[in-house]
């Protein structure tokens, strides 16, 4: 683009003898206007070669401007480390149950967004081979009021797991419970715990 402007304006410059034949106020002008055309080209181009450098910033702020939470390392560490261990206790106490829906989820203090949560347990829960899983997003028929009144679960789904995340003190806490979806009775229990600040951890279960 700048070429093509470079290359117009050539046309119009003026050599001696021509500025001599000219009018001098005429000439004077188209003289003061070649470094004011240089000058704007000049610029023009600064701006076509910082444009790159410049979108992963303009990218970046975009985004911080949409919303998303950043999630803290730590945090998000000790999740990954909640969930396995939450998960590894299931496989030992979810029975008779082999088509699980997780029902349930909750995140507290806006730890991190409740859809990443979701996802990691997901991920966690379909990676056993000792059951099926199911989620509610997956079918909106099935999905939860705020309320908390849930309408119609999908066919064949014989347990309900619902998972909560949150912090007290220094302690970030992972709670799962395992729930008939007949009976409505709890079937299992697990409470784990890690801290923040530490890499120790403590946890129970029921």
């Amino acid at each position: 683009m700048a070429l093509i402007l470079l290359n117009r304006w050539s046309k119009d410059l003026l050599t001696i003898e021509q500025c001599k034949k000219m009018n001098p106020k005429a000439c004077l002008k188209r003289l003061i206007a070649v470094p004011v055309i240089l000058l704007f080209l000049l610029t023009l181009n600064g701006c076509l070669f910082m444009m790159p450098l410049m979108m992963p910033f303009m990218m970046g702020t975009m985004h911080s401007k949409s919303g998303d939470k950043l999630v803290d390392p730590k945090v998000d560490k000790a999740l990954g480390e909640l969930v396995q261990k939450g998960v590894g206790a299931l496989v030992d106490n979810h029975g008779p149950y082999d088509l699980i829906l997780l029902d349930q989820t909750e995140v507290t203090d806006n730890l991190i967004p409740s859809t990443l949560f979701q996802q990691r347990l997901l991920k966690k829960l379909r990676s056993r081979n000792e059951w099926q899983v199911l989620d509610q997003s997956a079918n909106s028929s099935t999905a939860r009021h705020s309320s908390g009144s849930s309408r119609l679960q999908p066919e064949g789904v014989t347990a309900l797991l619902n998972a909560q995340f949150y912090q007290t003190g220094d302690q970030l806490w992972l709670a799962l419970q395992l729930v008939d979806a007949t009976s409505k009775h709890l079937s299992w229990s697990g409470l784990y715990s890690r801290s923040t600040n530490v890499d120790g951890n403590e946890d129970s279960g029921s």
